[in-house]
């Protein structure tokens, strides 16, 4: 197959498989290279491994796979980060990601309040705020959306999607 998908490790969860950067590791039959870690405490450190291996595999889902054993994967990854930290914003990104797919009919009404209550935990979460913007234009939306993409290229500047995004409303509103 092909190359193996990318995951950020926390600290304590390298250490337990013994893997560091740019190592591999399978989990649960998929591979994968660990790109980074990171330390911020034991609770958040597990279920933020579980949040990075659920975006892992709704990435995936999203872009290469549509199979229900990959969507259960990422479901179970995202339910055992919400388990330990129930305000974990990557996780609740993570869930509103699954949520937003083909095969789960795009229900727009979940996604946004999920990525509400991301925003509400963590407002600086550029990732969330593209999301919902994403949302917001395939609802016709382009004023709320150009409202998210402006605040994603506020926290990362170099976030050249959500810049062409905001182009990509424009051309919505018909406006030159």
């Amino acid at each position: 197959p092909g190359a193996p998908d990318e995951l950020m490790l926390g600290v304590e969860a390298a250490r337990n498989l013994e893997v560091g950067i740019g190592g591999s590791v399978t989990i649960e039959g998929t591979l994968f290279r660990v790109v980074g870690m990171y330390s911020t405490g034991a609770a958040w450190e597990d279920a933020g491994a579980y949040a990075a291996l659920a975006t892992a595999y709704v990435s995936r889902y999203y872009y290469v796979d549509t199979s229900h054993e990959l969507e259960e994967k990422a479901f179970v990854a995202i339910e055992k980060a919400l388990a330990i930290d129930p305000n974990l914003a990557e996780a609740h990104l993570a869930r509103a990601n699954l949520l937003w797919t083909l095969p789960n009919g795009y229900p727009h009404e979940q996604v946004v309040k999920e990525l509400r209550r991301v925003l509400m935990i963590n407002p600086n979460l550029g990732d969330a705020r593209s999301a919902l913007a994403r949302v917001f234009m395939h609802l016709g939306f382009q004023d709320e959306a150009l409202e998210q993409l402006r605040a994603t290229v506020r926290l990362d500047p170099s976030d050249k999607e959500a810049a062409q995004r905001i182009s990509h409303c424009y051309f919505y509103r018909h406006e030159n």
